[in-house]
């Protein structure tokens, strides 16, 4: 018998484990994520000045992990940023720093993905058509 918390793939799901989103913004809070943005700000001011009217997120995360292996040096532990928190820190920025607000290029969220994804059916009463 199958316990109606387990999937296909026999792994027992976590009905309290928190959301994407709810992690990202936990990190955002944390030493490391508050590194994170603010050589993410400093880079994207730094391109906005040089010219660029639009720049990617990730673009600058991967130079964010990049400026800081450089000031701290190859021995340094890296900067621990999940991939996945790019699209946070992007909509953090943007509403932390109104002059970036459409600055970056983004993908939309996993959420965002499955409100489109949505189908809505109208429901009819019997008889109509």
């Amino acid at each position: 018998m199958t316990h109606p918390n387990t999937a296909d793939t026999g792994t027992q799901y976590d009905l309290f484990e928190r959301t994407l989103s709810e992690r990202a913004d936990q990190w955002l809070q944390t030493p490391a994520g508050k590194e994170a943005v603010r050589l993410f700000v400093e880079l994207a001011h730094k391109a906005k000045r040089s010219g660029f009217r639009r720049y990617g997120g990730k673009a600058l995360m991967e130079a964010v992990r990049w400026e800081h292996k450089l000031a701290h040096g190859p021995k340094a532990p890296g900067l621990k940023i999940n991939n996945s928190h790019t699209s946070y820190v992007v909509r953090h920025v943007e509403q932390e720093y109104p002059d970036l607000r459409g600055f970056f290029t983004k993908r939309a969220t996993g959420q965002a993905i499955k409100r489109r994804r949505a189908v809505v059916v109208p429901i009819r009463e019997a008889g109509q058509q």
